[in-house]
């Protein structure tokens, strides 16, 4: 028997590029449900779903979210600044973000019918060149591979959770969506700062 299966998202290949974004978005929530169903059968009793912070994306639409989102800091402390939490209604920013949050409910599902544990984080940036892109929101939302595999380690070894919803970024010093409660409850000890590579 499996401890864990990691379900880390779509094909990037020549074929993705080839479909039109509807036949991507259907081809992703079959794969999602075929991936759960497989490990179901094959008794693997944990799923670790890559999900994304887009499926809350249109919180960045709002203040104090959107001046940060666009690296207007003013007078804001990030250390006051109210996060997005994981349990506030999804507002997705795009079909995308919508396919998402059809993984995180089927993961819901699988959860409580079959007793699985299922596990979804809600994946900031991965910038090329595991560094921060130039783009002001990736200040928020980068995750640098190391701890991407430290959190992904975290939630296969964490217990005593069935059903569970994480965004994942690295230790950035601005915040939009709670990352801090997934130190809390995974005991996830993310290592970078997008800060340090601001120019």
């Amino acid at each position: 028997m499996r401890d864990a299966g990691v379900f880390v998202g779509e094909e990037r290949g020549a074929r993705a590029r080839c479909q039109s974004k509807v036949a991507k978005r259907e081809q992703s929530e079959v794969d999602e449900e075929r991936l759960i169903e497989a490990s179901r059968r094959g008794g693997v009793k944990r799923v670790i779903f890559f999900s994304s912070m887009h499926v809350t994306g249109f919180y960045e639409r709002d203040e104090p979210w959107r001046a940060i989102a666009e690296g207007k800091y003013g007078n804001l402390d990030p250390n006051d600044v109210p996060l997005v939490t994981h349990d506030m209604p999804t507002r997705p920013d795009g079909p995308y973000a919508a396919s998402k949050i059809f993984g995180e409910s089927l993961g819901a599902y699988y959860a409580e019918e079959y007793g699985m544990t299922v596990i979804c984080i809600r994946l900031g940036t991965m910038g090329g060149g595991d560094r921060p892109g130039e783009d002001s929101r990736s200040y928020i939302s980068w995750l640098s591979r190391r701890d991407l595999a430290t959190m992904v380690e975290r939630c296969i070894e964490v217990e005593g959770i069935s059903y569970d919803i994480f965004f994942g970024a690295s230790n950035n010093t601005w915040k939009i969506y709670d990352t801090p409660r997934a130190h809390r409850v995974l005991l996830y000890e993310p290592q970078d700062n997008a800060e340090d590579y601001r120019p």
